[in-house]
């Protein structure tokens, strides 16, 4: 008599026979889709550190932009906060033609790739403030 609770006992045995036959297919598996996560982790942390690289572009340029507005030294300001982070590029900063006019600051920077296993290239980041001169 079969119990219908426990059943005949052959499905223990036919699941651990299928087991055995699909024991490489996971490996198989992780093998063609770890290229495909490894290319978006790397994408992912390419795209951070462009992010972090643009905000401090834009840090600069607005404390450039403001010391010079209220008379300072713009280009120190900026350059300071630039080489803080390790970003090698000059800011441009142009002083207000006119009392009360505009002062602008600029940061343009060619950002490196860092792709293993891949020719590198950059991508061109600027940043650009525009205050009014206080005085």
């Amino acid at each position: 008599m079969v119990n219908p609770i426990m059943g005949d006992g052959k499905r223990g045995q036919e699941m651990g026979t299928l087991a055995k036959h699909n024991r490489g297919q996971s490996l198989v598996e992780f093998a063609l889709v770890i290229p495909i996560l490894m290319l978006v982790m790397v994408g992912l942390f390419e795209f951070s550190r462009a992010l972090m690289t643009k905000n401090v572009m834009t840090n600069a340029t607005r404390e450039g932009a403001r010391v010079q507005a209220v008379g300072g030294d713009g280009f120190t300001a900026a350059k300071n906060v630039l080489d803080s982070a390790g970003i090698p590029v000059n800011p441009v900063v142009n002083p207000a033609a006119l009392p009360y006019g505009d002062v602008t600051a600029v940061v343009i920077y060619n950002f490196p790739l860092s792709v293993p296993f891949y020719r590198t290239g950059t991508i061109r980041l600027e940043s650009r403030t525009t205050m009014r001169q206080e005085f």
